[in-house]
């Protein structure tokens, strides 16, 4: 993650992004970090590329594409999770990174 953001503080984002955009801010409270995203139809498709959208210009992040998959979009902890490892310089070396 780029900003020297914590896990955390992406976690959080990330889930003010999804209760905002495709829950219409989640009025009774029930959306968190651990909600699942796929089981429940919150990610479609679209909403999918929305996230991934947001991810790389607000988050300014990538995901590789191998990362692109069912668990990693489980929920919201599997996406930060994901994009920690991409941040981790053995992840970045590997695809070509400094």
């Amino acid at each position: 993650m780029t900003d020297n953001r914590s896990t955390e503080e992406t976690t959080a984002l990330l889930v003010d992004f999804i209760r905002n955009h495709f829950l219409d801010g989640d009025p009774e409270g029930r959306f968190d970090e651990s909600s699942p995203l796929l089981d429940t139809g919150v990610l479609t498709s679209l909403n999918t590329a929305v996230l991934l959208n947001y991810i790389h210009k607000d988050l300014g992040a990538t995901l590789a594409l191998d990362q692109i998959t069912r668990g990693t979009f489980q929920d919201v902890r599997s996406i930060s999770a994901a994009l920690t490892a991409t941040d981790s310089p053995t992840t970045a070396q590997g695809r070509g990174g400094s």
